[in-house]
């Protein structure tokens, strides 16, 4: 058996396509009525001209609720690291359990889904749109994008420290 622990709000955790499945066994996602309609980048939301979110709505985002600090020591390692990260790295860098990252950047994905304004096109893997994962050599690493920086930036979560 395994066991999975989330973090979120009761509603982000039933905005999870898994919830419904997982809690009763049915096999129908929960379709929220009035999801909020997909927005469409405005030119000065990111230097990444294929970005459908902008870093005002990241910051809104990460600031809508209480950041875990799993989630924030994982957003900060993201934000101050320029270049790609092994999962090794990050979580050693972050503080975490290595098979834990899944579940942190996962619920960072209900983080940004549960906000209002992201774009329902991307309400199934909501970090894709900030976070990279490649596989280098077999392993598997991340990068943020420049706009989940200047979300970053924006939201003012970390001092000049870093913390």
């Amino acid at each position: 058996m395994k066991i999975t622990i989330i973090e979120g709000t009761p509603a982000e955790l039933e905005a999870l396509p898994q919830f419904k499945t997982l809690i009763t066994g049915a096999q129908a996602p929960i379709v929220k009525p009035g999801a909020p309609e997909d927005i469409s980048p405005d030119a000065s939301s990111s230097e990444e001209d294929d970005s459908p979110v902008s870093a005002e709505l990241v910051k809104r985002a990460l600031l809508r609720i209480p950041i875990p600090e799993n989630q924030k020591a994982v957003i900060g390692v993201l934000f101050h690291t320029r270049d790609w990260i092994s999962v090794r790295d990050l979580a050693g860098k972050a503080g975490v359990e290595e098979k834990s990252l899944g579940g942190i950047i996962g619920g960072l994905g209900l983080r940004l889904s549960g906000t209002r304004g992201w774009p329902r096109k991307y309400h199934s893997r909501p970090s894709r749109l900030l976070i990279d994962k490649e596989k280098h050599d077999g392993v598997i690493h991340y990068r943020a994008k420049d706009v989940f920086r200047q979300g970053v930036e924006l939201a003012h979560i970390f001092n000049k420290n870093g913390r």
